[in-house]
């Protein structure tokens, strides 16, 4: 490979650093000025994001640097306030500098917007040795586990996906409630269905946090620029998935917690000073689904993904079953607060609550394997095509 090939493979990860050296020293300005970097920042991130697709020497590294490049861009305008006064190099008695680069670097690197200390902590106040081993053997842990899964799925995909025809990710399989009444849905369907909408799931949800475990080695076991409880899990407790709203609000990761802060600002300006709070709540949650959507399709567009229009329905999709929920849930009346009726029919109160959310996740996953193949069965559908199109 010449130099001017590698240069080429690099040149999105070397934009980005520049973008992030503004960022760092903006830092160090006052924030009357901090703000004039922004249109910069912004340019650099743009033409990182137009060659993504050279990074496809690493598997998946595109796609997740194109999504990291938005995230980047959606914060850069905040963490320019989060810090009124500048940071300085302090200067010590024997000449040697402090840059607080620690600091710079925390107010960069929070994409969750977690809290957190910003100054390094005392030596004394540090992990021991036997704690960052924890750390770190969980974490190596937890990527043997995902790979072994993603190994795993995979060839169960292959055993499925040989049984498949270019028919079975057409447009005429995309519905399913329809189908149910109208025409008849093989078990073969439906396992197709299943298997696509969990792999969509897990795919992404595993990705993440391979990338999440090894950054949380590399920041605070190697480079010790963080402390372990600075790196908590990306997703939550997968049992509270019994709801969309608790699947999106308390299992999925929130890397776009900064388009919350826009859609916040928003609500709250003069625009919405009209609106009560739900739909303030609604007009916040719509505006995440809607950049969540068009960052997907903005990645999905520059590493030449297909059908990008279903990705922003697809989190509109979402949008709507949430408020299907809300409204269904204010419909139903609550059990009554005693426990007679319960008692009578010989039913616990663990049972019920234990099948409410059986019912929960009954929901969810039928929701997901009706929506799902809407977004995923026309990448695969025009892939498959282009595939058979390069044969011939």
């Amino acid at each position: 490979m010449s130099s001017l090939t590698a240069l080429r493979a690099v040149e999105p990860l070397l934009l980005y650093a520049s973008a992030a050296a503004l960022i760092f020293w903006g830092f160090y300005i006052p924030t009357r000025r901090r703000y004039a970097l922004v249109l910069p920042v912004w340019a650099l991130l743009g033409l990182s994001i137009q060659g993504i697709d050279l990074l496809d020497w690493v598997p998946g590294l595109s796609y997740q640097f194109g999504m990291l490049l938005v995230l980047t861009f959606l914060g850069c305008p905040l963490v320019f306030g989060v810090r009124e006064d500048s940071l300085r190099v302090e200067v010590a008695a024997d000449g040697s500098r402090n840059w607080n680069l620690t600091t710079a670097y925390k107010l960069f690197n929070n994409p969750r917007w977690l809290p957190t200390k910003l100054e390094r902590p005392p030596k004394s106040a540090r992990a021991t040795n036997s704690a960052l081993s924890r750390f770190v053997a969980y974490r190596l842990l937890k990527i043997a586990v995902l790979v072994g899964l993603k190994t795993g799925l995979n060839m169960v995909m292959v055993l499925i996906f040989a049984k498949c025809t270019l028919y079975d990710f057409s447009p005429a399989r995309e519905p399913i409630i329809r189908r149910l009444f109208y025409e008849s849905v093989t078990f073969h369907d439906l396992v197709v269905r299943a298997f696509v909408s969990t792999i969509w799931i897990f795919d992404s949800m595993s990705q993440l946090e391979i990338g999440h475990a090894l950054m949380g080695i590399l920041f605070a076991a190697i480079a010790r620029l963080d402390e372990p409880h600075e790196w908590p899990p990306l997703f939550g407790n997968p049992l509270e998935a019994y709801s969309l709203k608790r699947f999106w609000g308390k299992v999925w990761h929130r890397l776009f917690a900064s388009a919350g802060m826009w859609a916040r600002a928003l609500t709250d300006s003069v625009l919405f000073s009209w609106a009560p709070p739900m739909v303030k709540k609604a007009v916040v949650a719509f505006f995440i689904f809607t950049v969540s959507g068009l960052a997907h399709a903005i990645v999905g567009w520059k590493t030449g993904d297909s059908a990008l229009d279903r990705d922003i329905f697809f989190f509109w999709g979402n949008f709507l079953g949430i408020c299907v929920e809300m409204v269904v849930s204010r419909c139903i009346p609550s059990l009554p607060p005693s426990y007679m009726i319960l008692q009578r029919t010989g039913i616990s109160v663990a049972t019920v609550e234990v099948l409410r959310r059986l019912l929960g996740f009954l929901w969810v996953s039928s929701f997901f394997m009706w929506l799902t193949p809407r977004l995923v069965y026309p990448k695969i559908y025009q892939l498959l095509v282009s595939m058979i199109g390069q044969k011939f």
